[in-house]
């Protein structure tokens, strides 16, 4: 008799599977066959990991309808199982498993970053929380040891890069949105920030060369030194750090033996 972590995995490959003849002689019959029964929890499965990629993924699902969502969605369930007991962990290789799809490299180009950004506004929605900075103890380090600071962004901040202005597709299709529809894939590539709110509502924007320069050092941590010495001329790091700080989106420092 096989063990209970052995049962449990012939289960779930019988789930998955068009038919399981072997698992199926582990399961009781009465009226209803073994099939019939393994092929219920196929379809709950189905039908609630496709609804938890729709609620997920609402943008993908107007840009492609009903239909083509529905087959690339069963596609990805069929090959790539949960591992979390958690359903709001499920789904983050959708845009990996997009790009795949030839339909999407040839007619969809921009669609797996839009997936991307989707998975981002995900995260950061379920993201953790931080105060603000404390700006006392900031004022307490010494003008000399600035450069060896880090700072630490609000754990429900992400940066993407696309080579598409997918913050615009987002943008025009989202729930009540009025003005122009239309997105040209000639306005270029974006970096594009997305965060979360005071009000828990998540934001989606397009940054400049020094901001997205500045905020992809802060996500590697680098040194405030470093990060002067790397942005792009001109740039006010002064500046860029009061208005991220002003905005919550700077919420920490760290140094050499202490941090805030």
């Amino acid at each position: 008799m096989p063990t209970l972590p052995e049962l449990q995995e012939q289960f779930a490959q019988a789930v998955f599977a068009d038919s399981a003849p072997a698992f199926s002689r582990l399961l009781r019959t009465h009226e209803v066959t073994a099939e019939d029964r393994l092929a219920v929890y196929r379809d709950n499965v189905l039908h609630n990991l496709t609804g938890a990629l729709r609620d997920l993924y609402p943008v993908v699902l107007r840009l492609t309808g009903e239909d083509w969502f529905r087959q690339a969605a069963h596609g990805y369930i069929y090959s790539h199982a949960s591992r979390s007991g958690d359903l709001n962990d499920y789904g983050r290789e959708f845009a990996d498993c997009l790009a795949g799809l030839p339909v999407v490299a040839g007619d969809l180009p921009y669609l797996p970053d839009t997936a991307r950004l989707e998975w981002l506004v995900h995260e950061v929605f379920h993201a953790g929380d931080a105060g603000p900075l404390d700006l006392e103890c900031l004022a307490g380090v010494p003008s000399q040891d600035h450069g060896k600071l880090h700072f630490h962004l609000h754990p429900a901040c992400r940066l993407l890069q696309s080579d598409y202005p997918v913050h615009r597709i987002w943008q025009v299709n989202q729930p009540g949105h009025s003005g122009e529809e239309m997105v040209s894939l000639e306005e270029g590539g974006a970096t594009v920030l997305v965060f979360r709110g005071a009000d828990y509502t998540t934001g989606v924007e397009a940054l400049d060369a020094a901001v997205s320069s500045f905020i992809s050092a802060l996500l590697h941590r680098q040194s405030l030194s470093v990060i002067v010495d790397t942005l792009p001329e001109g740039s006010e790091v002064g500046m860029l750090l009061q208005n991220l700080v002003a905005r919550g989106l700077v919420v920490g420092f760290s140094e050499e033996g202490s941090a805030c």
